[in-house]
């Protein structure tokens, strides 16, 4: 039976309970559009179009700051939602409909109507939190075109599932550590078991119906609603998934298409980034070790409480966890903090990097309260019940016990802060219902970036790479944004790449291949 958390719904006037009372705008997807608009593939970019369809927009910049606890100023900056429902089941198997959450950042001088810029961050975090802490390095954008966060199914401001109990979600953070002798894969394995349970017999009959795929409906949806023919849409992390999965199901639908921070693709060729997910972790992996380098060297030069040697610091106290002599603190708790602070957007970084630094230091000196909160904060973000979700789902290879146990020893030693936790972690989607990939695009016409961060803790680099030759096969203009600062999304920390993306998306021009500083 189908239970959805309606509290995420922010104004009555623009949301409903699912499925009898249907907010603000309900769409019905019809035929299948795609091949529908034959845009030709001749240079030219395609046009940028302002929706024809307006929608009740309400200012809820108080509401969605308080939503998720951001203690930021948004000077000039107006946040307006709404949300809108759709079918949840495009084939019209499943009756149910669900209500897709909408956030749109302007300036006051934003221009009405002018074609908006298309957020999705997919199940890596809720897009409408991802645009309230972006605004500050996207003044280049907002001053062209307002931007539209769409919340995927089951997160942010969309209608929520709620699946977990408080217990199972520490089990999460924990990999079920604490039980002396239990062997850590198998512990992982049952809290992966535990978790697909609480949420298939929550969701059933939808448990398949919140991939990418249905995601990348969503969006054509609201193309639809608005009266246009195409989207300049941006993904950012498995947002990115959700984009290309749109570009590939309506590759006349898109003007203009940024992907930020992918997920790895397999090794075995091109794939859709995050399909395999052992290749994401470890490319995750990698990126989390290259993080913490730039937070060691940041805590040695201003001295911090970690002392002299804090990546030391931190392989002791990942040991004592593992042992149990850090009391409540598990290594889960001590990666989750780190991949969390290092990565998200919402505090500058070296604020990021000095409150870490600062309840390490205490989780060390034997008061890992503070850490072992933020470590919930953090999953908070990255990993509540819908992400996890649309995570298994878009893992549509999944590693297994037998896998991890033949790889843990090597990850131990080549990520020897992350490795273990980011390798048994993998298990948690190993028992979610198979799923059917969703190809790369084949034909695209859009000018394409591909953006990427040197020091990313939640997607690691080389996935632009891994991408740029299929997307060029497909005809897509395709240029490389670099990035070499710490944190996830380059559009989310970079106002060097929110300038270029805004040039970008105005002119249809693809550039040279770039770098943007820290």
């Amino acid at each position: 039976m189908l239970a959805l958390l309606l509290g995420a719904c922010l104004f009555a006037s623009a949301c409903g309970a699912v499925p009898s009372n249907r907010p603000d705008v309900a769409i019905d997807y019809g035929p299948p559009p795609a091949g529908t608009r034959d845009d030709p593939i001749d240079g030219t970019p395609p046009e940028l179009e302002a929706p024809q369809t307006a929608m009740r927009w309400q200012d809820c910049t108080a509401t969605v700051l308080a939503h998720y606890n951001l203690d930021i100023d948004l000077p000039g900056v107006t946040l307006e939602c709404v949300s809108f429902a759709v079918p949840s089941d495009p084939d019209g198997q499943v009756a149910e409909w669900l209500n897709i959450g909408l956030t749109r950042a302007r300036l006051a001088e934003t221009p009405e109507d002018v074609a908006p810029l298309v957020l999705t961050t997919g199940a890596s975090q809720p897009a409408s939190r991802a645009l309230a802490t972006m605004v500050e390095t996207s003044g280049a954008i907002l001053a062209e075109r307002p931007i539209v966060a769409v919340d995927r199914r089951g997160t942010g401001l969309s209608d929520r599932v709620s699946c977990f109990t408080r217990a199972l979600e520490e089990q999460q953070i924990d990999l079920g550590a604490g039980t002396p002798g239990r062997d850590p894969v198998d512990a992982a394995a049952t809290v992966g078991r535990d978790s697909t349970l609480a949420c298939t017999d929550h969701i059933e009959p939808l448990e398949t119906l919140f991939t990418a795929t249905n995601a990348a409906h969503d969006l054509d949806a609201l193309r639809d609603f608005w009266g246009v023919d195409t989207l300049a849409v941006a993904g950012v992390g498995n947002g990115a998934v959700v984009a290309l999965a749109y570009a590939a199901l309506f590759p006349s639908g898109v003007s203009r298409l940024v992907i930020d921070s992918a997920p790895a693709v397999a090794e075995s060729g091109p794939s859709m980034p995050g399909a395999d997910s052992l290749a994401v972790a470890a490319q995750q992996a990698e990126g989390a070790e290259a993080a913490l380098g730039t937070f060691g060297s940041y805590c040695q030069s201003i001295d911090c409480p970690l002392g002299p040697d804090p990546l030391g610091e931190i392989r002791s106290l990942l040991e004592r966890a593992a042992t149990g002599e850090a009391g409540p603190l598990t290594p889960g708790a001590v990666v989750t903090a780190i991949l969390g602070s290092l990565g998200e957007s919402s505090e500058p970084p070296n604020d990021r990097m000095e409150r870490l630094a600062q309840e390490l230091a205490a989780a060390r000196g034997g008061t890992a309260d503070g850490l072992i909160q933020l470590s919930y904060d953090m999953h908070s973000i990255m990993g509540d019940d819908g992400q996890f979700i649309g995570q298994c789902s878009d893992a549509t290879t999944r590693a297994v016990p037998e896998n991890i146990r033949e790889l843990l020893d090597g990850w131990r030693s080549d990520y020897p802060h992350v490795g273990e936790v980011l390798a048994l972690r993998q298990l948690l989607c190993a028992a979610w219902p198979a799923i059917d990939p969703v190809e790369l695009p084949d034909e695209l016409s859009a000018p394409t970036l591909l953006a990427e961060g040197e020091n990313d803790p939640w997607s690691g680099r080389g996935t632009s790479a891994d991408l740029r030759g299929s997307l060029l096969a497909s005809g897509a203009p395709t240029f490389r944004l670099g990035w070499q600062g710490m944190g996830h999304g380059v559009l989310l920390h970079s106002q060097c790449g929110a300038q270029l993306i805004a040039a970008m998306i105005t002119n249809g021009r693809v550039p040279e291949d770039n770098t943007c500083p820290a």
